[in-house]
C-alpha cells in the first residue's frame, strides 16, 4: 500500500510527471480485521496478583496514591533483589542480571502494571481497594517477591490497613479479560475510567475517524499500540512485528450520556529529582454505534492491560460496565 499524493501542475494547469513516493515500511504490512489481529495478544501469558485492602487511617500523600504505591513497590524490590547495593542502576555492570534492573528499571513497556489504587492524594478511612498487579513473562520468575513488595507497599501507605490473602492466577490475557455481556446491549458500550487515561495520538485524525466521540478513536488507537508493544516485547511474533489492525467504522458513533473530562496532576520522580506533570482523561460515558460490537473485545482486553502512558504507575485503568 502506498500513500497517495497529488500530482504537481505547471502554471497553466498542465499535470507534470511526479516520481512515485517511496513506500513506508509500516504501510506494507498486512491489514487484519480487529478480531483476528487480537489473537496473538489474547494468548499473552500473564500473572495476576490480587488482594483487597481496607484503609483504616486517613491517607494524605503529595502524589497520586497509585504512583506512590508504585514507588514503594520499586523501593522494596530494590531492597530485596539489588545485587550490588549501588545508589542507582546507571552504569551498573550487572543490571541485566539483576531482578530490579531488568524488571523495574528497564525500558517501556514494563513487564508489570498496577491497578486498583486511585489516582487521588487522599484516601478516607473505610475506603476499599481491589489492588491488582499484572506481570508479563520477564517478571514471572520473581512473582513471589512482587507479591511481597505489593503487600509491603500497601502497608507503608497505611500501616493499619486490612489486607486479605493474595490470590495469584497464571492465565492468558484472553482468559483474564471479562467475558462479553450476555445478552449484549444493542449497539451500546458503557465505559468508565478507574484511573485517568493518559492518551496520546493524532487528535485531528481521531476527529475524522469519530467526529462525535473523538476520544473513542484516540482510545482505540492507543489500545492497539499498547497490545502491539506488549506482544512485541514479551511474546514476539515471527519477524518481530504484528500486522496492522483495521479499526471498525466509528464515524456514526454517538455519545449517549456522560463524558470523559480532562484530568491533571503531578508526581515526584525520585530518579529525576523533580515533579513530573500528569495529564489524562477520566469519567464515565455511554456510546452508541452499529459497529461497536467489533471494538468491544479490544476494550475488554484493555481492562486487563490498562492503556496509555504510565500504566506501571497505576494509570490507564479502564472498565467496560456491564448492564
Amino acid at each position: 500500500m502506498y500513500d497517495v499524493l497529488p500530482l504537481p501542475t505547471d502554471l497553466d494547469g498542465a499535470t507534470q510527471a511526479a516520481p512515485l513516493p517511496a513506500a513506508e515500511h509500516r504501510n506494507t504490512r498486512a491489514v487484519l480485521p480487529l478480531d483476528a489481529w487480537l489473537q496473538p495478544a489474547l494468548a499473552l501469558p500473564l500473572i495476576e496478583i490480587a488482594l483487597d485492602v481496607t484503609i483504616r487511617t486517613r491517607v494524605s500523600v503529595s502524589s497520586p496514591a497509585c504512583a506512590v504505591v508504585r514507588g514503594l513497590i520499586g523501593r522494596r524490590l530494590r531492597d530485596l533483589r539489588c545485587l550490588t547495593g549501588a545508589p542507582t542502576c546507571r552504569s551498573c555492570p550487572v543490571a541485566a542480571a539483576c531482578d530490579y534492573g531488568r524488571i523495574f528499571d528497564g525500558e517501556s513497556p514494563h513487564p508489570f502494571w498496577l491497578q486498583g489504587i486511585p489516582a487521588t492524594a487522599e484516601l478516607a478511612p473505610g475506603a476499599q481497594l481491589a489492588a491488582r498487579l499484572y506481570l508479563a513473562a520477564p517478571a514471572h520468575t520473581v512473582a513471589q517477591y512482587l507479591d511481597v513488595t505489593l503487600r509491603d507497599a500497601l502497608r507503608a501507605l497505611d500501616p493499619d490497613a486490612s489486607l486479605t490473602a493474595s490470590t495469584v492466577r497464571c492465565l492468558t490475557l484472553g482468559e483474564l479479560m471479562p467475558a462479553a455481556p450476555q445478552p449484549p446491549e444493542d449497539g451500546q458500550l458503557h465505559l468508565r475510567t478507574e484511573t485517568p487515561l493518559c492518551l496520546r495520538g493524532d487528535e485531528e485524525l481521531c476527529r475524522a475517524l469519530s467526529p462525535r466521540v473523538p476520544w473513542l478513536a484516540l482510545l482505540a488507537r492507543a489500545g492497539i499500540r499498547r497490545l502491539d508493544a506488549l506482544v512485541r516485547a514479551f511474546a514476539p511474533p515471527a519477524g518481530g512485528r504484528l500486522p496492522r489492525a483495521e479499526l471498525p467504522d466509528l464515524v456514526t458513533v454517538e455519545l449517549i450520556r456522560g463524558a470523559l473530562s480532562p484530568w491533571s496532576s503531578s508526581r515526584f520522580s525520585h530518579r529525576q529529582h523533580q515533579r513530573m506533570p500528569l495529564e489524562g482523561l477520566q469519567g464515565d460515558a455511554v456510546v452508541d454505534g452499529p459497529d461497536l460490537a467489533a471494538l468491544a473485545p479490544l476494550l475488554r482486553a484493555l481492562t486487563v492491560t490498562s492503556v496509555g502512558k504510565s500504566t506501571s504507575l497505576g494509570l490507564g485503568t479502564l472498565r467496560v460496565v456491564t448492564p
